[in-house]
């Protein structure tokens, strides 16, 4: 059975998730600190002992005597800003003491020897962008898992799996998320729209400062937040949400029938969910798309031609997140020197056709030239396009000449055409 585990990773307490059990039936598990205990969140931390080269990670630096080594803090946002740190005139590289810290979390989980290639891993934090992408490719890099795969994602996408994988009575209308860790809420509604095949589910997000615990104060908030809306479940997340509340809150939040949970490992449940979903445990993805403002929200292809029959080749799907998307391919040039790309929102719009015109290649017999094109996204509406000449063999030889343009995905330009 494929090990599957979901790690949020944060910069003051990290927590990790593993699924268990048989086909068929598998729970999805949060680890104690301690076998046996009831905490659950280990503190981003690690410590450079002085004067050897010895490091403690987690809770065994926070039980270490401070005076005895350099204590580092905010693992994730120190390798994020800067690639080096000195410590007693050595330089230690940022990414390589995150991902010490990390492989001290999955040593709670099992043995080296269990990661294997249908492994997979998914590590969540609060926010994703290409830097931070970047980061995480590093570290995972460097984790030893023997081949499995370690993806990302942010922790609205975790809160859309967890909320997906909960029972069918509990998103029947929109889903709300309160997280708080003391001096922001932030708030995150999910809304599914079951009428479209498959399901496509997006998250209106918000943020309200409050420094301080305050129910009247909160109050407030929630009813900014969800007195126009039809909902069937809140979820409370972040540390601030431990211990008691007054009670105003907590009678408007249950008010109108709606379910309310609170806990601390909504993200790493919703990671590991994830994780069962890409091993294949679950099947969500085939029958729902999730759309934050990070996801790509248009399929991206194009027709090619294949003898007398024209077939469409998908490039790019939606869905994915707009730093990962990427598209290689090489392109036999007919009698136009264009190339005609598909772009398919699968929200409202209808689909158009962006024509990349290459008056940079030769004049040759038709079908004598062959182009490399490249995709990537600047943003989530912004995609790149780089077409090279090819040639065709030793009769055409390359010239090497290309040409890169920029192409909104939801604005028209003068050379797109709807289809």
């Amino acid at each position: 059975m494929a090990m599957t585990a979901g790690l949020d990773l944060c910069d003051d307490v990290s927590q990790i998730s593993v699924s268990k059990g048989e086909d068929g039936n598998r729970e999805v598990t949060t680890l104690p600190v301690v076998v046996g205990s009831e905490k659950y969140c280990i503190n981003t931390v690690a410590m450079k002992m002085k004067n050897r080269n010895d490091w403690l990670f987690g809770e065994e630096a926070m039980r270490e005597n401070p005076e005895e080594g350099y204590l580092l803090k905010d693992l994730l946002s120190l390798a994020v800003k800067k690639q080096s740190l000195e410590l007693e005139g050595e330089v230690f590289d940022t990414a390589w003491i995150l991902s010490g810290f990390i492989k001290s979390m999955l040593r709670r989980v099992t043995s080296s020897a269990s990661w294997k290639e249908d492994s997979v891993l998914y590590i969540t934090v609060r926010r994703l962008d290409s830097r931070m992408v970047e980061v995480l490719k590093g570290v995972a890099g460097r984790l030893d898992l023997r081949g499995a795969r370690v993806r990302f994602l942010s922790h609205a996408e975790s809160f859309f799996y967890y909320s997906a994988s909960q029972p069918e009575e509990l998103r029947l209308h929109k889903v709300c998320l309160l997280d708080y860790d003391g001096s922001r809420v932030r708030t995150g509604m999910l809304s599914t729209n079951r009428q479209m095949k498959p399901s496509v589910t997006m998250i209106e997000e918000r943020e309200f400062e409050l420094p301080e615990k305050n129910d009247r104060d909160l109050l407030d908030i929630c009813r900014e937040v969800m007195d126009s809306e039809i909902i069937s479940s809140v979820y409370l997340a972040g540390q601030a949400f431990e211990g008691n509340w007054e009670t105003e809150t907590i009678k408007y939040l249950c008010m109108k029938r709606r379910r309310v949970f609170q806990g601390m490992n909504l993200y790493t449940k919703g990671a590991c969910y994830a994780a069962m979903d890409k091993a294949g445990e679950t099947c969500l993805s085939d029958n729902e798309v999730f759309l934050d403002k990070d996801k790509l929200k248009s399929n991206i292809g194009m027709d090619l031609a294949h003898g007398d029959q024209v077939h469409y080749r998908a490039l790019i799907d939606a869905g994915i997140n707009w730093f990962d998307a990427r598209a290689d391919i090489d392109v036999m040039i007919g009698k136009e020197k264009e190339i005609r790309i598909i772009l398919t929102p699968i929200i409202g719009n209808e689909k158009r056709c962006v024509v990349l015109r290459m008056d940079f290649i030769p004049d040759r017999p038709e079908r004598a030239s062959r182009v490399n094109l490249k995709i990537w996204m600047k943003s989530a509406d912004e995609m790149v396009c780089r077409v090279r000449d090819l040639g065709f063999g030793e009769i055409f030889p390359s010239t090497g000449n290309e040409v890169e343009e920029t192409v909104s995905l939801t604005e028209s330009r003068s050379d797109t055409s709807d289809l």
